[in-house]
């Protein structure tokens, strides 16, 4: 719309130098732009609704038959994009240990214990009070196993784990 501002308004600071070379250019620069962007708005506006509520035919189309552009659509990205053999070739160049590796690397002891430290208010809060009483029974079991690093360094440096 602003676009369209701006070119009338070339086209009327422009419309007393239409008699010289570089007016007439400018003029006409400016008029292309106003019937381009008339046409553009025309367009966009039949696809989506009836422009200036009018009942030209063939307008409003996307509201007319979304189902069946939705059913096609459906179809052709499960018929030609997501083929069985595509997605089969992307589930296989996927490594999850390169990925999980790459981000130990970049992970901060703080991050990590926040992120620990959630999953357990999260865990806690989801668990029912005999289920809590279940899992806390075990816990001495569970902390004496972690007190040896056997894994990730960065997880052994955090208080959490250092419980001895």
């Amino acid at each position: 719309m602003i676009v369209l501002v701006a070119a009338v308004l070339v086209a009327i600071a422009s419309f007393p130098f239409r008699a010289s070379w570089w007016g007439g250019w400018i003029l006409a620069i400016a008029e292309a732009g106003i019937v381009g962007g008339l046409a553009d708005w025309f367009a966009v506006t039949a696809i989506f609704r009836r422009p200036l509520g009018l009942p030209i035919p063939h307008t409003a189309l996307i509201p007319a038959n979304w189902e069946l552009m939705a059913e096609r659509v459906g179809t052709m990205v499960g018929d030609r994009v997501l083929t069985k053999d595509y997605v089969a070739r992307e589930v296989a160049r996927f490594d999850i240990a390169d990925l999980l590796a790459r981000a130990a690397d970049r992970v901060k002891p703080e991050d990590l214990e926040a992120v620990l430290r959630a999953a357990a208010r999260w865990t806690a809060d989801q668990l029912s009070p005999a289920a809590t009483a279940d899992s806390a029974s075990t816990l001495p079991y569970t902390s004496s196993a972690c007190r040896k690093p056997t894994t990730s360094p960065v997880a052994w440096r955090m208080p959490l784990f250092n419980a001895s």
